[in-house]
This record gives structure tokens, sequence and C-alpha cells, in this order.
């Protein structure tokens, strides 16, 4: 696991990481899928902080792409211990398919108690404090959970490199949370069935 604070220095970006339009643009239960920077150039902000955090893992070419979403949980909520994994191959066929690494990425905390990030590594609990601006790279296929938001609201930005395109994208690049992963893609993608 590794976490630095601090991770974006340029304001202008922070401040548009920070905006009330973008999290209302990306937020809810809505997954989308990017083949990366290799492919094609970022169609959005958060595409841009995928490649500046994962291009530094010579990850161009050794990965099908990207799963990112967005997540604000007010008080009162909380998520269970889970590890990441294609959720409609494992809604279809039972399969458990996980990616290898992840990312958190916190643009801007307030007021929040709370909410902690744990993660299990060695059969030990790693609590990390969500931080303004922080990153956190780990292996989401190992158990993690969100602990109950006391106060304030938690806005998380998250990543999944993958080797193989999820079926949960087979579709389309962008999905719906509460999906049928075999006929309810959001948006339609050019040339997919």
């Amino acid at each position: 696991m590794f976490y630095t604070d601090n991770f974006i220095r340029d304001k202008k970006l922070l401040k548009e990481l920070q905006d009330e339009k973008l999290w209302k643009r990306f937020c809810g239960p809505t997954f989308h899928w990017w083949d990366g920077w290799w492919a094609s150039k970022p169609r959005n902000v958060l595409e841009f902080i995928i490649e500046n955090v994962w291009k530094h893992y010579g990850l161009a070419g050794k990965v099908a792409g990207f799963e990112y979403w967005t997540n604000t949980y007010p008080p009162g909520n909380d998520m269970d211990w889970h590890q990441d994994k294609d959720e409609a191959k494992f809604k279809v066929y039972r399969e458990v398919i996980r990616p290898t690494l992840g990312m958190v990425y916190w643009p801007n905390i307030k007021d929040l108690k709370g909410g902690y990030l744990d993660v299990e590594v060695n059969k030990k609990v790693e609590r990390i404090e969500p931080k303004s601006n922080r990153l956190v790279v780990f292996n989401t296929g190992e158990p993690h959970k969100v602990t109950k938001v006391i106060s304030g609201y938690r806005r998380t930005f998250l990543c999944n490199p993958w080797k193989t395109k999820p079926m949960t994208f087979k579709k389309a690049n962008n999905v719906d949370g509460d999906f049928d992963p075999v006929s309810a893609p959001v948006w339609e993608v050019p040339g997919h069935l």
C-alpha cells in the first residue's frame, strides 16, 4: 500500500476537482471505462488524473484499461468489507475476477468525522484517514471497507486498472451501478453488441 498527501500541486486542477459541477456529472452509481492514454487522449479531468497516477506504474499496453467511478458518502453511510471484482462476471457466472491494484483519491474533505478506509493487509487492518488531496494506491482485491461517516461528506474518486476488460463493460463504456450486466448499458459504445 502506498499513499501520498498533496498529490495535486496545480491549484487550477485541484479547484476543478473540487467543483460541484464535476461531482454532479460523475456522482452516483455510474461506472466508466477508459482504454488508457496510449489508446486515446483523456476525455475528462478524471481520465487526466488516471493518466497521471498510473503512467508511473508502466501500465501502458500492459492493461486493457481503467474502470473508474466516484462516491459521495453522507452522514450515516458506510461500506462493509468487500473486494473489488468484475461485478457482471460474478453476477452471471459466479466467477471472481479481481484487479490487482486500485486507487482512492480524496480531492476535498471538509468537516468529516469517520469514513476511514480500512484495508486488510497480511491479516492486519490498516486504517487510512481521508484527507483533502490524498491519493492511496493499494490492492483492491484485498478486503477493504469504509467506516461509518459520522458527520460531513466523504467524496472519493476511485479507479482500477484491469488486465482484461471486465464483462461489466461488454456492451458499453458507461454503466449504471444497479445494472443488468447483459442488456442495460447507460451509453452504447459504437461497434459493440
